[in-house]
């Protein structure tokens, strides 16, 4: 434990423990291997958070994937968390909540551990001479609502303490962060970065912890250093990648302030070619040497026949979680070819009826279906001899 003038806090953000279907695995215990990976991803958070000498651990929003967890996956996540020997605070997120009214989320179980404390509304916790300010998700543009979250939250704050962290779920946006995505630019749960630096600075805050979004960056504006501690276990193909944005615990030190990060063994997913993942093969093997869980998704080319490059170098790497997709856009190609001929068979059909009509117009109804049919079957080359 530090001494009373030292002190650290752990945060880690968007955990997302759920029997996630992609990938999943064997279910044993009500939990699939894809979920109890990310159970040990989150117990090697905690374990770091204690030799780091952390008398609080934080959890900035997403603990859970729904705000509807079975009862063992809950169970599982608090076995964890009450080994934690200090203090956890779990702040909402929206994928927690079931609405805004207090307690109505998936956190709201593990409020009942004795350590476990749930911020559902805004408050403040202090250590030393620093306020802990949590601010939980809400609804509606983040610019609007945040402000008056942030002096709620400072009403709680105690006399004796001169500065601020702020622990909150909400994305951090930037011009790289928003320039290249319309979504991102959008998003009323994210926030300029230069305008929460503005409201952090004029209230005493310097430090800001954030989750919501998952790839890890730090930026800083005015004095306020803000850290996108970014997801601890990435949730599929969509959050693809084997460097350091993901399984990270952010790590705020005091008295001064400093922040250190930590990375931890979390699930990792990828998304290539077979010869753009064989290329990859030193950064998959030391990710696996990690205790990674590594899951591969091979874009494959049917005309190229490469389904069996991607077998091979699956088992040249091990993998134990693998499987080859055709190529989107191949498969664009096939939908589209299919529908050219649906629509000229169509036509064709539709002139035989008519043609059919019009010089049988005589007969009776059951000759014209009848030549009308062996026609059908001569045109689309069946039937011959």
């Amino acid at each position: 434990m530090t001494r009373a003038s030292e002190f650290a806090v752990a945060s880690v953000s968007d955990v997302h423990v759920g029997n996630h279907a992609a990938a999943g695995g064997q279910v044993y215990a009500g939990l699939n291997q894809r979920c109890r990976d990310v159970v040990h991803a989150l117990r090697r958070a905690v374990v770091a958070a204690e030799e780091a000498g952390a008398e609080h651990f934080v959890v900035n929003g997403d603990l859970f994937d729904t705000h509807r967890p079975s009862p063992q996956v809950i169970h599982a996540v608090g076995t964890v968390l009450s080994s934690f020997p200090n203090y956890v605070h779990l702040v909402r997120g929206n994928h927690d909540a079931a609405s805004q009214a207090l307690d109505d989320d998936a956190l709201a179980p593990l409020g009942l551990i004795d350590n476990v404390e749930v911020w559902d509304e805004p408050g403040s916790a202090q250590v030393a001479t620093w306020n802990l300010l949590f601010v939980p998700y809400q609804p509606g543009h983040a610019k609007l609502w945040l402000p008056g979250a942030l002096d709620v939250a400072l009403e709680g704050r105690l006399p004796n303490g001169d500065r601020s962290a702020l622990f909150v779920h909400v994305g951090l946006r930037d011009e790289v962060s928003g320039g290249g995505h319309p979504w991102a630019r959008e998003a009323e749960d994210a926030i300029d970065v230069d305008l929460l630096a503005s409201m952090c600075a004029s209230r005493g805050i310097s430090r800001v912890f954030a989750g919501n979004w998952h790839h890890r960056r730090v930026f800083e504006f005015s004095g306020v250093r803000m850290e996108q501690v970014g997801t601890l276990a990435p949730t599929g193909w969509d959050n693809a990648g084997l460097g350091d944005a993901f399984g990270n615990v952010a790590i705020l030190h005091g008295p001064g302030g400093e922040t250190s990060s930590v990375q931890v063994a979390c699930p990792r997913f990828i998304q290539d070619t077979p010869e753009r993942v064989a290329l990859m093969a030193a950064q998959i093997r030391r990710r696996l040497d990690e205790g990674c869980p590594v899951h591969v998704r091979f874009i494959v080319s049917e005309a190229r026949g490469d389904t069996a490059t991607a077998a091979q170098v699956a088992a040249d790497l091990g993998l134990t979680s693998w499987r080859a997709v055709v190529d989107k856009q191949e498969v664009r190609l096939r939908a589209l070819t299919a529908a050219s001929l649906a629509r000229s068979k169509e036509t064709i059909e539709g002139s035989l009826e008519q043609y059919v009509a019009t010089k049988l117009a005589d007969r009776p109804p059951s000759r014209r279906a009848a030549v009308l049919a062996r026609a059908k079957i001569l045109v689309a080359g069946e039937g011959r001899r």
